[in-house]
């Protein structure tokens, strides 16, 4: 797999990690009030210009918590997919998860069961073969579900045995058996 671009998404953070690394309350307050750093909900954004597609995919994750990974389109985006791009920033959470309010950002939020997660090499992102297997179930007909995952096959994302592996693990997935292709 390959690795995922460098970001700039380190210029988002939480007020309670930088507390942590160091920098004072009154720091942050100063920042924030005099414009060079902004809000967007519960993440301090440390610039006061427009948000890149990095960081506006920082400011949902955030906004799903610390143990949220990006998954789905999200994810197949980070991985080099091209053509299925979405606007919505989707991050998968435990079960029992909520979005936190005051997310700026347009987020889906998908849930997993404990301990169910495949990771990507890069942590912060869902295995690809799971989370394409995720996006596809998100379409109502099974046809452009199909299309996503022999998209991120043509153009070479993933390998076919990995999604079969996938939808044999999310066997409770919609079209699960037009995508393994036992369904005409």
């Amino acid at each position: 797999m390959s690795q995922l671009p460098r970001h700039d998404g380190r210029l988002v953070t939480t007020s309670r990690r930088l507390i942590a690394e160091g920098v004072d309350r009154a720091v942050i307050a100063r920042e924030v009030k005099e414009g060079r750093w902004r809000r967007a909900g519960l993440a301090i954004v440390m610039h006061n210009g427009p948000l890149s597609p990095m960081q506006r995919r920082w400011v949902a994750r955030i906004h799903a918590g610390p143990q949220s990974v990006f998954t789905a389109f999200t994810a197949a985006e980070l991985c080099g997919l091209t053509g299925w791009e979405r606007d919505e920033v989707h991050v998968l959470a435990p079960a029992g998860t909520r979005m936190r309010a005051g997310c700026p950002v347009p987020a889906v939020l998908h849930l997993h069961a404990p301990g169910s997660i495949r990771r990507h090499p890069n942590r912060g992102v869902e295995a690809l073969p799971d989370a394409l297997v995720r996006a596809a179930a998100t379409f109502v007909r099974p046809r452009p579900a199909c299309g996503l995952l022999a998209a991120a096959v043509q153009q070479r994302a993933v390998r076919s045995p990995d999604i079969i592996a996938a939808l044999e693990r999310a066997s409770r997935t919609r079209h699960q058996a037009r995508l393994a292709g036992r369904d005409g």
